[in-house]
């Protein structure tokens, strides 16, 4: 999207502040949120959030709206191994993903914005980056990670992280920042603006324009299928990015749609909000040709976001309303597993 940003010239540097996970207790300190600890000792993590998986390591990680804590989890035995402290005081709306390495990155719309933590000991950094507040966090091929958040002017900025943490790039953007995905060899931005935002194709490591897709309307979720076709969300409408002179499409569908992952030749569209049960969400299959209602099945809580073990093809996804985390079969549309991650709320 050429002429929609400006380059901002930032100094390499690297400035970590180390603190090792032992140093600190998974909950803040104050009674309601002592009463939500699972077990003694490990911490709150209540309503799990946004997800990620490492497949080549078999562990997946949720973050959580009400705490300060990253929860592991062990793939091949569907368990909650442990939570891991992130920050002294509760994150908002904490963004996750994992790169190559195995390291975990975590954004915060609140300081600390961006965190990374190593998966050796699991002790956490804090990135020192052009980012104050973050919304949205991806892994970039080869380690680390490109952030979307605003500066500490109220700027929508984009940020290229290095794997040892090092911010190598940044760039303002004049059009809003709604969304990331990766791209195989770039990475999608997803944008507002009249009148249904745009989808550039940037650089990995620059950061520079090198194409732009059309959109539906305009989206702040969306995956790449393996055929390069962009499946995009937004509340109640799915859809399809308009790249390569394609013109963009969309179905009318969806109460409270919000992440979309891709399965490879279609993707899966998690409603938080259920047709027949609103405490319930609702997964839905999308490919090229339109949304499978055939395919559609009943998740859990509020389920709205996940992630794709690519290795075993099951989808690891949050169940907000009951402090669970769960693994969905698609091939079977149901729930595989429910793992408790912290005090179930309606039973306070």
């Amino acid at each position: 999207m050429p002429g929609r940003w400006t380059r901002t010239n930032v100094a390499s540097r690297l400035g970590l502040t180390l603190v090792t996970a032992a140093s600190l207790s998974g909950c803040v300190p104050n009674p309601v949120c002592e009463s939500f600890e699972p077990v003694p000792g490990r911490g709150n993590h209540i309503q799990p959030f946004e997800i990620a998986v490492d497949s080549a390591n078999g562990m997946a990680f949720s973050t959580s709206l009400s705490t300060r804590t990253l929860g592991r989890y062990d793939l091949d035995t569907r368990s909650m191994l442990d939570v891991v402290p992130l920050a002294d005081k509760p994150l908002v709306f904490p963004d996750v993903t994992v790169d190559e390495s195995g390291t975990v990155w975590v954004a915060s719309y609140g300081n600390p914005a961006v965190i990374r933590v190593e998966s050796t000991h699991w002790d956490r950094s804090y990135p020192q980056n052009s980012v104050s507040l973050a919304r949205r966090i991806v892994a970039a091929p080869g380690g680390g990670a490109v952030v979307l958040g605003e500066d500490d002017d109220g700027a929508v900025v984009l940020s290229r992280i290095r794997a040892d943490g090092l911010e190598t790039e940044a760039r303002v953007l004049e059009l809003p920042g709604l969304g990331l995905l990766a791209m195989g060899e770039n990475v999608g931005l997803l944008q507002g603006g009249d009148p249904a935002g745009a989808l550039a194709v940037l650089s990995w490591d620059s950061l520079e324009p090198v194409a732009e897709c059309d959109l539906p309307f305009t989206a702040s979720r969306g995956d790449q299928l393996d055929d390069g076709t962009v499946v995009v969300s937004t509340l109640t409408r799915i859809g399809l990015a308009g790249c390569d002179e394609e013109s963009p499409v969309e179905w009318e569908v969806g109460i409270e749609n919000h992440d979309v992952i891709s399965l490879g030749s279609s993707a899966l569209v998690l409603d938080r909000i259920g047709p027949e049960n609103p405490n319930l969400g609702v997964a839905r299959t999308v490919d090229r040709q339109g949304v499978d209602e055939d395919l559609t099945f009943t998740t859990a809580k509020n389920t709205g976001f996940g992630a794709l073990d690519t290795t075993r093809g099951e989808v690891w996804a949050n169940s907000e309303g009951s402090a669970e985390v769960v693994v969905l079969s698609v091939a079977e549309r149901r729930i595989e597993e429910s793992i408790l991650a912290s005090t179930h709320l309606d039973g306070i």
